[in-house]
């Protein structure tokens, strides 16, 4: 069996209200596309999230890490030069 537990210390919770943006972002980028039985931006949000719910979610997982390393990387930048 395979022992991440190392991985685990450096692992954060993110609050959804930091990340609500990207998810909003996200579901914009799928309004319109194709749907089986429904017009482009037709379609219900269930069953947009139901078509395309994994891509959603990649899209903003992937646009919510870019926009936290940067923010981590200059707080990174700035303890480095305070000391």
């Amino acid at each position: 069996m395979l022992d991440y537990s190392h991985l685990c210390r450096h692992a954060h919770i993110v609050p959804w209200e930091a990340v609500i943006e990207d998810y909003k972002d996200a579901c914009k980028l799928y309004h319109d596309a194709p749907v089986p039985e429904y017009d482009p931006g037709q379609a219900p949000a269930a069953v947009i999230l139901q078509h395309y719910g994994f891509h959603i979610l990649s899209a903003a997982a992937k646009a919510s890490a870019q926009r936290l390393a940067i923010v981590l990387r200059r707080m990174a930048d700035t303890a480095g030069t305070s000391g």
